[in-house]
């Protein structure tokens, strides 16, 4: 419909292919040098590439400007997710610096070999390496908080656990475990050591298992200002559904990285 209604508007078409793969080919095959980003399963501000656009505008030496993306929390569900999701490391949910609301020159992408592909077509965790080799550039870049694109979540538990399980499989892959896998295989051990003393010595190590767990969801709900004991119907079951949600997270994590042991670093060393 907009090619339609634009002729400035191309949409390029390429089956089997890999999220870094697409970025690249659309990128390379775009006419101008200045790149504006943005994600499926994403909408933009109707001022969003305006907003992104100014601070290059305005100073020719801004190579990059990063907007901002912000979750849909149209209900109780992603509104605990967003919080499990960016809360606790962005402030107000908000997530910045990010692939889905980015304007950069072409010639940054060609500098740094554009995104990393994957030839099986699998997610590769490519959007955070590609960020990583841009900040290698130091080149002067800008954030604008207002330039927004809004991000839809998980609207479900098994939406959720297939897309964590993903996420984890290609991070582990791309050497992410240290930032992701260690914590969640650390806080797993401490799950399963307190189980067994639950069950070997007393049921009261049943209390100290609910005790960890409510301290990570607290650690979660605590910077989100969305979550508050004005109404504490409310808050109790915003607390219970993180609480849930976070194990789902572990579990499709521990999935991931499963699923990498057996089917990609089993698989290459036979190769």
């Amino acid at each position: 419909n907009y090619i339609k209604k634009n002729k400035s508007i191309r949409l390029v078409n390429k089956k089997s292919t890999c999220r870094g793969s697409g970025r690249n080919l659309s990128i390379k095959d775009s006419k101008n040098n200045l790149i504006a980003m943005i994600d499926a399963g994403t909408f933009p501000k109707n001022n969003w590439l305006e907003k992104l656009s100014e601070p290059i505008i305005n100073d020719n030496k801004i190579k990059i400007v990063y907007g901002s993306v912000i979750p849909v929390r149209d209900n109780i569900f992603e509104k605990c997710l967003a919080t499990i999701t960016i809360g606790k490391f962005y402030k107000n949910c908000v997530l910045n610096p990010t692939v889905s609301s980015l304007l950069i020159e072409k010639n940054c992408w060609k500098l740094v070999g554009g995104f990393p592909e994957s030839k099986e077509g699998k997610y590769v965790v490519e959007d955070l390496i590609f960020l990583n080799r841009i900040d290698q550039l130091n080149l002067k870049s800008q954030k604008v908080e207002d330039a927004i694109v809004y991000w839809y979540l998980a609207k479900n538990y098994v939406e959720l656990f297939n897309r964590t399980s993903s996420n984890s499989r290609g991070g582990i892959d791309k050497g992410y475990a240290k930032n992701w896998h260690y914590g969640i295989l650390r806080n797993f051990l401490v799950y399963i050591f307190l189980l067994i003393l639950t069950f070997t010595i007393s049921l009261k190590f049943f209390s100290l298992f609910v005790v960890f767990h409510f301290f990570r969801v607290y650690t979660y709900i605590k910077k989100v200002k969305e979550h508050n004991l004005k109404n504490i119907f409310s808050y109790l079951k915003e607390f219970i559904l993180i609480s849930i949600q976070i194990i789902v997270i572990d579990l499709a994590s521990i999935h991931g990285f499963l699923k990498w042991f057996f089917f990609d670093m089993i698989r290459n060393k036979k190769n």
